[in-house]
């Protein structure tokens, strides 16, 4: 598995999600507390933000920077620390086995606008459930699969399901498309781990979801003063108050209002 962290809110340096906390991701690397299987998340580091000047050319699309080195490891995330952003997302990878070992596989994945990192797997996914999805892809969507990544399949599953439902509410397509892969998932009699976060310039969407084993944990902190960011993480970061995040919801939380608001998944029994 892997752990996530995400912040929204005051532009912070992007060191604050990794480096600087005291268990924040480079100590959930090698010394993680709750993970569901495996021991260490070591294979690989992402950080995805959203300049706070708005970047050079886009300022809607994110900058990605992935190394398949753990934190520690990596002498450019040190520097790329001192980068602020209002918006984060990052992760450290632990592979899942057969799964590829290299900087293209590692979270999180972009898209246009979007931003995707997801904490879990799908089991058996080159026999079970690559080739079905690569059916569900149009074009544009199945060219992007560069990497065989249930991740990546996942977002841009994702990203086309978006596209086609651009006029419902974001959480309720978040929530039938979780719907929809959890019900592949029985289909094919294969387990599901979805633990994810979406993450655009304006905010940042997490949710929690499985089938035939547990979730993965993810967490939420109270901001602690005015102006502070909101942070999500795989496992609480510090000593201050964390909330795990209720299974079976979509959480939003924008830049603009921090208090979190939820969605409940439409009354599916995503059980």
């Amino acid at each position: 598995m892997c752990r996530l962290a995400a912040s929204v809110g005051a532009s912070r340096p992007l060191s604050e999600l990794v480096f600087d906390a005291p268990h924040g991701l480079e100590s959930q690397a090698f010394r993680p507390r709750e993970l569901v299987s495996g021991h260490v998340n070591v294979d690989g580091t992402g950080l995805v933000w959203w300049p706070a000047d708005g970047g050079a050319r886009d300022p809607q699309r994110p900058l990605r920077y992935v190394s398949e080195r753990p934190p520690w490891a990596d002498a450019n995330l040190t520097e790329l620390g001192r980068l602020q952003a209002g918006v984060q997302l990052a992760a450290v990878r632990s592979a899942t086995p057969g799964m590829p070992f290299t900087p293209d596989a590692v979270g999180p994945f972009v898209r246009d606008d979007w931003a995707f990192a997801h904490n879990g797997y799908l089991e058996d996914f080159r026999g079970s459930w690559q080739a079905p999805l690569l059916e569900l892809l149009d074009d544009d969507h199945r060219k992007a699969w560069t990497v065989s990544s249930d991740s990546l399949g996942l977002l841009l599953w994702l990203d086309q399901f978006l596209g086609e439902r651009a006029e419902a509410p974001l959480g309720a397509i978040l929530s039938a498309w979780t719907a929809e892969v959890l019900q592949r998932a029985r289909e094919l009699d294969r387990a599901a781990s979805l633990t994810c976060v979406l993450a655009r310039r304006d905010g940042l969407w997490a949710w929690r979801a499985s089938h035939a084993l547990p979730p993965n944990t993810l967490y939420r902190s109270a901001p602690s003063a005015p102006g502070s960011p909101l942070r999500l993480s795989s496992e609480p970061m510090d000593d201050e108050p964390w909330e795990l995040l209720a299974p079976l919801r979509v959480f939003q939380f924008t830049a603009t209002d921090r208090s979190p608001a939820s969605f409940a998944i439409h009354d599916t029994d995503l059980s």
